[in-house]
């Protein structure tokens, strides 16, 4: 009763997420294309803003969703949280590949980061595609066996994703500045605050939710205690 109580407000936090990382990747864009007009570049935050703010957003918040029971099931939010993240991950590398080129091939300069947003950029994908790595092998030791591996798994993932949206913020300053970059960081902020609402704080106020009990409940209750007054030993 408590999970169906709590449904309306998860559908909402999770439009809300989302709704936040499509305006903040609309914003970047908007910033990105009246700055250059380099078609690869161009292609770099926006496969980096799907990525990040779109997929793996959605894919870190997915464990949390209550949407009937369809969506109860821990099976079914594994596997849509395996394809979100796997979707997400594509999209980074796509990214990668774009901006890669575009200092290569277009802009003639080197591939070595000489910022801190390319050097951080560097260590999370690192630690993404083993992230990926690790997420496979716990779900394919689950499916085996059903022994559960690898529990800082998530907790990793979340704090990785709070560094990503660091590392979009420290991008779009590198690309243009004024009201864009304001309204980009403040998106960002939102955008953490939310996710962090929706992972940690939601389910605990969740949990708090009184059950309303059921006429099965009430009945099996009143036996229980009738039972328990027919066998009490006399004094």
């Amino acid at each position: 009763m408590a999970k169906k109580k709590a449904e309306p407000l998860n559908a909402a936090l999770d439009a809300m997420i989302i709704m936040i990382g499509i305006a903040c990747l609309i914003v970047v864009m908007i910033g990105t294309v009246r700055t250059t007009g380099t078609v690869f570049f161009i292609v770099h935050p926006l496969c980096m803003g799907l990525g990040v703010l779109v997929f793996m957003t959605s894919g870190v918040t997915v464990y949390r969703a209550h949407y009937g029971d369809w969506m109860d099931e821990r099976s079914t939010k594994r596997k849509a949280h395996r394809t979100l993240q796997l979707i997400g991950g594509l999209f980074v590398v796509l990214g990668l590949t774009a901006i890669i080129v575009d200092k290569m091939y277009i802009e003639d300069s080197r591939v070595v980061p000489s910022t801190l947003h390319g050097w951080l950029a560097v260590l999370v994908i690192a630690v993404i595609l083993m992230q990926v790595t690790i997420g496979l092998q716990k779900y394919s030791v689950l499916a085996v066996s059903g022994v559960r591996k690898y529990k800082w798994h998530g907790r990793t993932g979340s704090f990785i994703h709070v560094v990503t949206l660091v590392i979009l913020g420290l991008g779009a300053a590198l690309v243009y500045d004024g009201q864009l970059l304001y309204a980009t960081y403040i998106l960002l902020v939102c955008l953490g605050l939310g996710c962090v609402l929706r992972l940690y704080l939601v389910p605990k106020l969740v949990n708090k939710v009184p059950k309303t009990p059921t006429a099965g409940s009430e009945v099996l209750m009143e036996s229980s205690v009738k039972e328990s007054v027919a066998y009490t030993p006399m004094p």
